[in-house]
């Protein structure tokens, strides 16, 4: 995932949503969901999501100064393929 964004710096980007679906058999007990500090992140994640469901990870980027901002989001779990990461990038640009 990117975030794209055409603000300028001190100003937030609309949200873009992360789906984080349990393919498992097993339910999947998150230890953290962790982010970049120009990123913020809110999420439906239950503490222990159960096969199948998914749940919704909402990533806003606010550019602290003008320039590329880039960043991962990252979900810990109980999976043996833990952490489950995506790329996360924005542009603040000049006024």
């Amino acid at each position: 995932m990117h975030l794209l964004s055409t603000f300028q710096p001190g100003l937030i980007s609309a949200p873009r949503t992360v789906t984080v679906t349990s393919v498992s058999n097993h339910p999947v007990t998150f230890k953290s969901i962790t982010h970049a500090e120009e990123f913020t992140a809110a999420n439906s994640c239950p503490a222990t999501l159960n096969p199948i469901p998914s749940c919704v990870i909402e990533v806003v980027f606010t550019p602290p100064d003008v320039g590329t901002w880039i960043g991962t989001l990252s979900a810990a779990d109980s999976a043996p393929d833990s952490p489950q990461i995506a790329a996360l990038s924005g542009v603040g640009l000049d006024k």
